[in-house]
Parts: C-alpha cells; structure tokens; sequence
C-alpha cells in the first residue's frame, strides 16, 4: 500500500479507528475495492490486524456510523451516536471518497508504523532484562536511589530513536527490591541462575518512551520497579491494571521527586492506557 502525505487534512492517532470505521460506513464496497481488498470480511480481517484489534471491534465501530451516514445496515439505528462519533462525522463526513481514500491509507501506514515499533520495544526490552541478568553479582550489596535529579541519558539509533538505559542501574534497583516483587512480595517465581536470588524484572514506572517529557532521567533507580514475571506482563498488556499501578505510584512518588520526577497519578494512568 502507497503512503501519500497528509496536506491539509491532519489527523490525531486517538481518532484512527473512528475514521476507518467512518470510511467503511459511508463507502461500504466502494472504499473496500479503493482499499485493495477483495471484499468485505478481508479488509476487516486485515484492516483489524493493522491496528491489533479484534475485526468485531472495528464493525461495531462501523456499525456506530450507520445512523449517520445513512446505511442501509441496522444494527445502531436506533441508537445516539457517542460524542466522539458525531464529532468525527461533522469534521470528515463530507469528503468524498478520493480525498478520505487518502487520508486512510496515511491512518493505516500510522498504525503499521506503530506495529513496527511495539516490536523493536519489545525486542529492546528482552536485551535489557538479559543484560540486567548479567551483571547482577557485580551488583549484589548495592543499594542505592538517587538524592538529586540526573541529566538524561544519550538516545540511541534503531530504526527509531530510543533513550539509553543503562543495565547496571536496573540491576541496582532489582538489589533495592531484595528481589521481590513489589506489588505483592509472595509472588515467587524461580531462582535466578546468576545470584540464587529470585527472579524478578527491572520495569520503568514511567516509560521511557516519555523521556522527552521530562527534563531529568526516567532511568534511575527511584523510576524502575522489580516485578514478577506475571505483573510486569500485566502492566503491559494486562486490562485492569489501575490498582497495582496506584500502588506503585503511591509507594514511589516521592523517590520520584527526589530525583526530580514529578508526575500526576492521571497522568502515568494515561501512559499505560492510551
């Protein structure tokens, strides 16, 4: 699929799914065929797996439009469309199909670009929890979190920019934890190879990906956290990760200004939800 450059169209990523489905519900068949695909269930198959969401998810969606843009479909039309719905309509229902034709093929190059980028975050951190694993004994009695802020750290070159984070520091702050998880210090796993301690994993409060953001280092002891396996998997993926997170928060918010860190609960909410 081509990328054709935005002009004066510009679009906010919170809105992507909402124009696709706008886009399906207006053209039906004809935006399909401009799209490429063969028929209906294809480009919801494919489209769905763009964005990582379940094809239901996106007819649903499409289904939200139906009242407005006069489908035939029946499935919302005695239903108020949300706010969010009505305003994506007002600013974008009356493109025709050329000028929202292009607009969807930047949507979904967005979206792949995304895709592309959660993979080498995920590939990153499988590196940085191995190179934690390898120097854990040279760090065995050290504990230690910052009493001042620390400059940020250097970026370096993937095929995006990322921030440095330094192995050492994360293998300092799983010392600092005694190697428990610290949502919940029951939860055991297994022992490490390395030091006979168990096996937790260095995480990032507040991401890295936020550093820019932020005048002074996310990569400090006070920011990372030792976690379980399944709890740092959780606070990735998981659904309903408010509480734990309300918990780290609470327990770390003032390491955090000590190293010059100031962040709302809402805030780090809205980076692990959005």
């Amino acid at each position: 699929m081509l990328y054709v450059e935005e002009k004066k169209y510009k679009i906010d990523d919170n809105t992507d799914i909402l124009l696709m489905a706008l886009y399906l519900s207006k053209f039906d068949m004809s935006g399909v065929l401009e799209l490429k695909y063969s028929n209906r269930n294809e480009a919801f198959i494919r489209i769905s797996q763009i964005f990582g969401i379940n094809s239901n998810t996106l007819r649903m969606h499409r289904d939200e439009f139906d009242v407005l843009t006069e489908s035939n479909r029946k499935g919302w039309r005695n239903r108020e469309p949300r706010r969010e719905v009505k305003d994506i309509y007002s600013r974008y229902g009356n493109l025709d199909i050329r000028q929202f034709t292009e607009i969807i093929i930047n949507v979904l190059h967005r979206a792949e670009l995304r895709k592309i980028k959660i993979r080498e975050e995920l590939l990153s951190e499988k590196v940085y929890i191995e190179d934690t694993n390898l120097i854990l004994e040279s760090v065995e009695k050290r504990r230690h979190y910052s009493k001042s802020p620390k400059p940020v750290g250097r970026k370096v070159k993937t095929d995006n920019y990322t921030y440095y984070r330094d192995a050492t520091i994360a293998a300092v702050a799983l010392c600092n934890a005694n190697y428990c998880c610290e949502i919940d210090e029951t939860h055991k796993g297994f022992i490490r190879k390395t030091n006979g301690k168990n096996y937790t994993e260095p995480h990032h409060l507040i991401p890295i990906s936020y550093q820019d953001e932020f005048k002074n280092s996310l990569d400090v002891e006070n920011n990372i956290v030792s976690l379980c396996s399944n709890c740092h998997n959780k606070l990735h993926y998981g659904r309903d990760i408010v509480n734990d997170l309300k918990f780290l928060y609470d327990k770390r918010k003032d390491l955090l200004k000590l190293a010059g860190i100031d962040i709302a609960f809402e805030k780090l909410l809205e980076m692990y939800t959005k």
